[in-house]
């Protein structure tokens, strides 16, 4: 027999809250329990505006939970039916039958959506022939995954453990999901998103939670989104993120298809890291997208991450990638290297398709501020391999403004523009290895048209002061460059021009990878925004650019280089 009360309920760390009829019942297998199943209580139980399920620690699992289309609170931690004090988890093994833990019915709501929470439960051994080895939920559901461990479930198709679409009907809201609180999501397995994926349409927001050590035959070895679907990672503590997950195909953590939406936010309220780290796949080690999907990185962290063709950090087809720093100085999770695509690698050999340790794209778009590239490696491109980006009318489809490329390795380039037209400015290139050039044009021209490339406000700096900045290896069009610090001995491609210099940089430490200009280079107040306009207002430290420093103005108010000179961050320390 359930409690029935008259309550505004709420969850402590649950969004919203329920004010009406709140039915509690509990369920497990000692003589104190309602039910001894979640199915008996879900389709039982007279209607309420919550149905408040209290799992007992001694619960056994014997079929398939089926859940009825109600708002739903299903929590664990409880001793015994008595116990009125969760601590700990509730265990649900589904390794006693075949199927997944849950089969939901479609919600059909209109106008709003249909709460399901899944609070302090671990969640094991579920099994499915469809969609989501723990639950798959069709349209207006709202699920929250709330300190939750599920692990070691199976999909024989997409979501390991979590799968989310909308109805078939387009007047049904779509369905949202969130995992949070330190859940953790664990050595799952499917065809695509080992973890928790959509298709469709709907959205999933991740914060202070793991996806790890999932594993997929194809796509997505975390998370995989398709036809419209949204997934948002914000920041957490520590080891939490996307993390050492595998594909077979593309994106090891992350994959996006047909006009999906990836957005990925380091936190700015509580300095949390957004984590992309030592995940694995053919294709994007870390985050791949497709066919018109878009990538979204605000201060994330996408390092470590590694492929065996291309893209060691992101690979993109045809999607749109943006990646930035927008949380100034000490208000990141890191005052200096907030944005990062770092140490990733990408082992392919193919000439025509390989490479790119950080990042490879083939069309689609690409724009890059203020991140910090650094130690990734492949055989083509050793941070970007970049081709097919013809001209889109008004914008080159790459832009990279105010960044730090240094220590990348192992590729007769650093940056490979192959086919593609490219904005670069106001960045450092410092101390990268085994090249030939930094920048590589090649076939410049095609049946199209010229693609263009400008390389303006910009620094190079490598041992032997020979390493040409930018070379065109094929016949074409060459780069178009203006107030640029070129190696001393060989510009190679890029001209000197009456604003360019070979005077060198002074950097704070640049054995001990310091990028930012003493406070007398010569570099400060060097250049003008003539080239990209307020595009160049860009820098890695994410501080304000330009600075208009006591140092006289050479040809303009912007440093040269990745980093714009400030004062010692105190102001930004406080938030400022």
């Amino acid at each position: 027999m359930s409690t029935i009360r008259i309550v505004l309920l709420l969850i402590v760390m649950l969004p919203g809250a329920h004010a009406g009829v709140v039915a509690e019942v509990t369920v497990g297998s000692d003589g104190a329990c309602d039910y001894t199943s979640i199915t008996a209580a879900s389709f039982n139980e007279p209607p309420s505006d919550l149905l408040d399920i209290r799992v007992a620690k001694n619960v056994s699992l014997t079929s398939i939970q089926l859940l009825d289309d109600r708002p739903t609170l299903i929590r664990g931690g409880y001793d015994n039916c008595a116990d009125t004090s969760a601590s700990g988890r509730t265990v649900l093994d589904g390794s006693g039958f075949s199927g997944p833990i849950f089969v939901a019915s479609e919600a059909t709501r209109t106008t709003s959506l249909v709460d399901l929470f899944l609070l302090d439960l671990e969640i094991q051994e579920g099994n499915s022939n469809t969609e989501g080895g723990v639950v798959g939920l069709t349209g207006s559901w709202y699920l929250r995954v709330v300190n939750v461990y599920m692990h070691d479930n199976f999909s024989n198709q997409d979501g390991g453990a979590i799968f989310i679409e909308p109805s078939a009907n387009a007047a049904v809201q779509k369905p949202v999901a969130q995992i949070y609180a330190n859940s953790i999501i664990s050595g799952n397995a499917a065809d695509n998103g080992g973890a928790i994926a959509c298709d469709g349409g709907g959205t999933i927001y991740a914060w202070n939670m793991q996806m790890a050590n999932n594993q997929v035959s194809q796509n997505g070895g975390a998370v995989s989104v398709n036809d419209g679907c949204v997934f948002e990672l914000y920041g957490g503590g520590f080891f939490q993120g996307i993390l050492l997950n595998q594909a077979v195909g593309f994106g090891g953590g992350i994959h996006g298809a047909n006009h999906a939406t990836i957005r990925i936010f380091g936190s700015t309220a509580d300095l949390g890291m957004a984590a992309i780290i030592s995940n694995s796949a053919a294709n994007g080690g870390g985050v791949s997208v497709s066919g018109g999907a878009t990538l979204y990185a605000a201060n994330a962290v996408i390092n470590n991450n590694s492929a065996t063709s291309t893209g060691g950090g992101i690979r993109s087809n045809g999607g749109h990638v943006e990646i930035e720093r927008t949380s100034p100085g000490a208000q990141c999770h890191a005052e200096e290297r907030c944005s990062t695509i770092s140490s990733n690698t990408a082992s392919g050999s193919d000439p025509s398709f390989s490479g790119g340790g950080a990042i490879a794209t083939f069309g689609g778009t690409l724009q890059i501020r203020g991140t910090y590239l650094e130690n990734n490696s492949a055989a083509y491109g050793s941070a970007i391999r970049a081709r097919f980006m013809p001209l889109d009318g008004f914008d080159a489809p790459m832009t990279m403004v105010g960044n730090v490329v240094a220590g990348n390795r192992n590729a007769p380039q650093v940056v490979y523009l192959d086919e593609t037209s490219a904005d670069i400015a106001f960045s450092t290139f410092v101390d990268n290895l085994d090249m030939n050039r930094v920048i590589e044009m090649a076939y410049p021209t095609t049946a199209a048209g010229p693609n263009n490339v400008t390389v303006s406000g910009s620094v190079f700096e490598h041992p032997g002061n020979t390493l040409p900045g930018v070379e065109l290896t094929t016949s074409g069009q060459l780069v178009s460059a203006d107030c640029n610090r070129h190696e001393n001995a060989s510009t190679g491609d890029l001209p000197a021009g009456s604003r360019s210099t070979s005077i060198a940089p002074d950097f704070e430490d640049q054995a001990g990878g310091d990028f930012r200009l003493q406070e007398d280079s010569l570099m400060i107040d060097w250049c003008n925004w003539s080239i990209l306009g307020s595009e160049s207002d860009h820098s890695a430290n994410g501080l304000p650019r330009p600075v208009n420093h006591a140092i006289g103005d050479l040809h303009g108010t912007y440093d040269l280089g990745g980093v714009e000179w400030h004062l010692p961050d105190t102001i930004f320390a406080d938030d400022f």
